[in-house]
This record gives structure tokens, sequence and C-alpha cells, in this order.
């Protein structure tokens, strides 16, 4: 491993601990926090509603449904276990398509398609 990586905080601490060697000066430093402070966002609730609303638009975008669940009635079949309407459903893993109970969390009737 290089001597400039560490494995956890006391090696980091160790790490930074033995480097001396000078990379800002001070005005460099001030200089680098002015600019900083300069571009830093108010703290105000018009702000934070607005970077809120642009988080949720982007989480938005992201959100794929990777299978469609679709809900086809069936024509003339009933649950097995309740006799309710049994509906076309397809099988997130494997894309296979089966009847479910319409019921269903309470109901976990099933038959497979023909």
């Amino acid at each position: 491993m290089p001597e400039n990586v560490a494995w956890g905080l006391q090696a980091l601490g160790r790490l930074i601990g033995v480097r001396k060697q000078l990379v800002l000066t001070d005005v460099q430093v001030n200089d680098y926090v002015r600019k900083l402070q300069g571009q830093a966002l108010e703290n105000t609730r018009v702000v934070r509603k607005e970077h809120v609303q642009s988080l949720e638009k982007k989480a938005v975008a992201k959100t794929i449904v990777p299978y469609p669940i679709r809900a086809v009635p069936a024509e003339s079949t009933s649950c097995p276990k309740c006799g309710g309407e049994m509906v076309k459903r397809t099988n997130r893993k494997t894309g296979g398509t089966f009847w479910g109970c319409s019921k269903f969390s309470k109901c976990r009737g099933a038959r497979k398609t023909a």
C-alpha cells in the first residue's frame, strides 16, 4: 500500500500529523474562505424550499418502475381460495405471467396461465 493511503481514522490522524509541508499560505487560505463565503447561499425559508423542490424533482426523474404490474381481468377464472376475481399479473423475477387474486394481499390465490 502506498505510504499516503490511510486505513481508518487513527492512521489518517498519524498521516496528517507526519505531514508538515506547507501547501497554502495564510493569505491563500483567507482568500479561499472569502470566495466560498461570497458564493454561499442565504439560509432562508425560500432558498430551503427551492432546494427541497429541486431535490424532489430529481428524485421523481430517477424513479423507475422495473417491471410494470399489469392487472387484466380474467374472463371466467375465479380464485381457488376465496372465489374472487382473478387478474393477470407479471412475475418480477422471471417476467412470466400468472393469474393472481384481485384481493391480494388478503388472499394469495394464484393459477398458472395457459
